[in-house]
């Protein structure tokens, strides 16, 4: 395989394992695709993992794939992670400038997030990556970029998220066994959202919400940063789950099926007993004799996204963003393709709406990504390009304070070494 560079982003979910690999193209100064895959994840449950082995046989396999069609080696990775394990808390810092002049530099943000980080967390805690929303100075607020300002003062509030350093250290051995370097782990609804929402909703306020296999990941955006992030141990699975127990299919025949009715069928009209051919053998054999689409859909499918969306209001509104998001409610995963999901959200929800795909034009990237399931891991190497140009125009966001925990060195070490193989 070509000796070239590579970044490879991994989504590690509870139905699927993608990986794409990328490079850079120096003529248009952005990554460039090489190859993707995607197989059937195994021994991951809710984000979590439950089976070491399978999860590094699927990653493997994976990886394997995706080194095939692209044609080089994986190298350096970056990892979404997410799941009920992920927790978050606001936190506040605060340092004298130590510059005699008063120009507040780099160091003076890095320490400053390195204050706000100070908190007491319990010892099976980590911290995975703080996100500053707003800096003051000298009692002046609302600040974004502190740096080159004149003051003596200098604070930020943080929205810090955590996650089980149990999982993580798990994973940090998958990556050795199939001997990769980690650059970092990105929050999956974090990663979602930069590939699918715009700077106004950003700046407006939106919710990113990605709804997985096993679990439905949040991230509120407002005034441009990180507000606030959750995860519901519900996704798109415990819909397939209720139509194998409702209809007594198999697993794998429901899910065709509810792929099948999201694919081909209208909410206002499921159009009748539209069936999947290879299931109809199922649904023939009398236990299921009264079927139809539209019975399956109002009675099994839509009770079970009426519960996935309440839990995204209760939650918004124990934060209380409920009303204070313009933009709405952004759904991306694999999840927000299953039919109706958007008609009963906004009954519930009563905000703009809309199904996010990957809004970002990279080189060599297919149409096949440009699809719900595929934003985390555009997202992914969406973020890495902005730590990059971050980077090279030294701008105010710390990287050590973004990155915190993984293997020993931290995770920023990594990640800094990563993105600068990627420098002119």
């Amino acid at each position: 395989m070509a000796n070239v560079p590579t970044l490879t982003a991994i989504d590690i979910g509870t139905s699927k394992i993608s990986t794409i690999i990328a490079t850079r193209d120096e003529k248009l100064k952005q990554f460039k695709i090489l190859g993707h895959a995607t197989v059937t994840s195994r021994g991951v449950k809710k984000g979590i993992v439950v089976d070491i082995e399978q999860v590094t046989s699927s990653l493997e396999e994976c990886l394997e794939k995706t080194e095939r069609m692209a044609g080089v080696a994986s190298d350096d990775i970056v990892v979404s992670i997410g799941g009920p394990h992920i927790s978050s808390l606001n936190s506040h810092g605060i340092v004298a400038i130590s510059d005699p002049k008063g120009e507040i530099g780099e160091d003076d943000v890095e320490r400053v997030i390195e204050a706000a980080k100070a908190v007491s967390l319990p010892p099976n805690r980590q911290i995975l990556f703080v996100s500053p929303k707003q800096y003051t100075v000298d009692g002046q607020g609302e600040i974004r970029s502190p740096i080159g300002m004149s003051g003596v003062r200098l604070e930020v509030d943080c929205h810090l998220v955590t996650a089980s350093a149990t999982n993580i250290r798990n994973l940090d051995r998958i990556f050795q066994t199939v001997d990769v370097q980690n650059g970092g782990y990105i929050f999956t609804g974090d990663a979602s959202a930069q590939a699918t929402m715009t700077d106004s909703e950003k700046d407006l306020g939106v919710v990113v919400v990605d709804i997985g296999a096993g679990k439905t990941d949040l991230a509120v955006y407002l005034e441009g940063a990180l507000h606030h992030t959750a995860s519901i141990p519900i996704g798109a699975r415990h819909i397939t789950s209720d139509l194998a127990v409702g209809l007594r299919l198999p697993l794998e025949a429901a899910e065709q099926l509810k792929v099948f009715m999201s694919d081909n069928c209208a909410p206002a009209d499921p159009r009748g007993a539209l069936v999947p051919p290879d299931i109809s053998s199922f649904l023939e054999r009398g236990e299921v004799a009264d079927f139809t689409s539209k019975a399956v859909y109002e009675s099994i499918i839509t009770a079970r996204i009426e519960e996935i969306v309440q839990f995204i209001h209760d939650e918004l509104a124990k934060v209380g963003y409920l009303k204070s998001l313009p933009a709405g409610v952004i759904f991306t995963g694999g999840g927000a393709k299953t039919i109706g999901l958007i008609e009963v959200a906004r009954k519930i929800l009563t905000m703009p709406l809309r199904i996010g795909v990957p809004a970002v034009t990279m080189s060599g990237m297919s149409t096949e990504l440009i699809d719900p399931r595929y934003s985390t891991s555009i997202g992914l190497l969406m973020n890495a390009s902005e730590q990059e140009n971050m980077t090279k125009k030294s701008k105010s966001r710390s990287f050590k304070g973004l990155f915190a925990g993984g293997q020993s060195g931290g995770v920023f070490a990594k990640f800094k070494k990563l993105i600068q193989q990627f420098l002119p």
